[in-house]
């Protein structure tokens, strides 16, 4: 089965964090006391910032190597709108304060090969698969084509950009095309994405491939006129530095995965989000998407096990006002996706009762907390929510009883019935999310 971590097409949920109103001059700047790792009370509240130890998602590394000192190969493709652009943004992105995160990772600063445009001979055809796309990178290096060099580099991520004429699919190709409902809060970033099609099921990709004894990274980047409310230039730059980003904490997906997916306790967050990367973690939310002043063109912000576990905003630079999240305490295990996950228990005809803990790295007003069922297949879940009180701040704790009035569809020998359990934090402009899993 191939593997593929994608950015998905279309953005489905609200902020993880930052006020959308504040992307456009958002240098992605955070003061240093905010990363302080150690709860810290505040002089008018007895409570710690954050109140609570938090059980944050962390994004795990299968033991694959990362991109030390990882290096960008631009290659332009015929009729690509943005070759300019994109050439001045892989020249700027590695001294920027967003790429300064990945350091969390053991990543290095990224740096610019000289940029490759094609000529008419290499024009791409109006439907291509992604075997036809490994076909072509793999054939870079038979002598004829000088410009890719002697021989691929295993710390260079080969990204290939496509016109708006050319249409790309995963695996199959049009008669096996999925469609934009492929693209759901759902769906998995690795597995069999069937015909899934660019623009529509996906924004972009990254893989890779070995070429005689070496393994290449590329990343695959489709010219798409729209991302959630991106538009233009501003879409290929937000999608290269998601797949940039991921490239290099996880080049290897295919033969010796990195950082591809989350620890077993919460496991739900990759599902429901579309893949368990650190570009994946973030993509969902319109928030993760600002233009630094230090690069002047669009990016996406990156998960940071370091800054989940401090209780603050996870998707990095986080853009400095207070982060407010709601954490449920989970008792129980349940057996979902193949693994065991911490979450609540609850056989039909039975409720039971879920704390809730509210938890903030700096002093806010309260705020509102709601939760949703979310059922594997769609339609109505046989699940009442019902809160004590839906209002509060750090330090707060609330109830939720969780009743099954009917059974859950699916389950298997590996995995029992079971939906995803989201809640919400609003505070202003801004809502948090917390996922875990409802099992019967």
């Amino acid at each position: 089965m191939r593997v593929f971590y994608i950015l998905l097409a279309g953005v489905v949920l609200s902020g993880c964090g930052g006020d959308s109103s504040n992307e456009q001059s958002d240098s992605g700047s955070q003061d240093e006391s905010s990363q302080d790792e150690s709860p810290v009370a505040d002089a008018g509240n007895d409570a710690p910032y954050p109140a609570f130890t938090i059980d944050a998602p962390q994004v795990v590394s299968l033991g694959g190597p990362v991109l030390a000192n990882p290096k960008v190969q631009p290659v332009f493709f015929p009729g690509f709108a943005y070759a300019t652009e994109l050439a001045d943004f892989t020249s700027k992105v590695g001294a920027s304060q967003f790429w300064s995160q990945l350091t969390e990772y053991k990543v290095g600063a990224i740096t610019q090969s000289t940029p490759i445009t094609l000529t008419d001979a290499d024009a791409p055809a109006a439907t291509i698969t992604d075997a036809q796309i490994q076909a072509w990178l793999s054939s870079r290096w038979d002598g004829t084509h000088p410009e890719f060099g002697t021989a691929p580099d295993s710390s260079t991520i080969y990204t290939l950009y496509y016109p708006s004429t050319t249409t790309i699919y995963l695996t199959g190709g049009p008669t096996g095309d999925a469609g934009a409902g492929d693209a759901g809060a759902g769906d998995a970033g690795g597995g069999n994405f069937g015909g899934s099609k660019s623009c529509s099921s996906f924004g972009g990709y990254h893989s890779n491939i070995v070429v005689g004894n070496t393994q290449v990274p590329y990343a695959v980047i489709p010219q798409c006129a729209t991302f959630g409310q991106l538009s233009g230039v501003d879409v290929i730059t937000a999608t290269s530095s998601h797949e940039l980003s991921e490239a290099s904490t996880d080049p290897y997906v295919e033969t010796t995965p990195a950082y591809v997916q989350t620890d077993d306790d919460h496991f739900e967050w990759m599902f429901f989000l579309g893949g368990g990367e650190i570009g994946d973690m973030c993509a969902q939310f319109p928030s993760s998407f600002y233009k630094p002043t230090d690069i002047g063109y669009y990016v996406q912000r990156n998960w940071s096990n370091a800054a989940a576990t401090a209780g603050h905003d996870p998707c990095v630079p986080a853009d400095g006002t207070p982060y407010a999240n709601t954490m449920p305490v989970f008792t129980d295990t349940i057996a979902t996706h193949g693994v065991m996950t911490k979450g609540i228990d609850v056989p039909v005809g039975q409720s039971k009762v879920l704390e809730l803990d509210l938890f903030s790295d700096a002093p806010t007003s309260p705020w509102t907390v709601s939760a949703q069922v979310i059922t594997r297949g769609g339609g109505q879940a046989p699940i009442t929510l019902t809160f004590d009180n839906t209002t509060g701040q750090n330090g707060d704790k609330l109830n939720l009883t969780v009743q099954s009035t009917g059974a859950l569809t699916g389950g298997n020998t590996q995995s029992k019935p079971s939906a995803a359990l989201v809640i919400t934090s609003t505070l202003g402009q801004r809502e948090n999310l917390w996922i875990g899993v409802i099992g019967q």
